[in-house]
């Protein structure tokens, strides 16, 4: 994941402000919110950020990843075909 966000950031044209968080600690906020759940609230609590700073960094690492290809979720069609039909009792 560090490799895919590094190279696009290689790629961009016209540098930006430094930001705050290196690359790793941004990629480690994602990992934080998909897998415990955690509200941007408490994520930025943590690494002592606001809640729109890491809102706009899950945003835009998630949107790194999906344009890579590399990583996503299957599509509405395909999720349909996989649905079983459970009996609730």
């Amino acid at each position: 994941m560090v490799d895919i966000v590094k190279a696009s950031e290689k790629k961009k044209k016209k540098p930006c402000r430094c930001p705050k968080l290196i690359i790793e600690d941004q990629v480690l906020i994602i990992i934080q919110y998909w897998r415990e759940y955690r509200t941007y609230y408490h994520i930025g609590l943590d690494w002592g950020m606001f809640e729109s700073a890491v809102c706009r960094i899950v945003y835009k690492i998630e949107n790194t990843l999906i344009s890579s290809r590399k990583f996503s979720l299957p599509g509405k069609k395909k999720l349909l075909k996989m649905s079983s039909h459970e009996d609730l009792v």
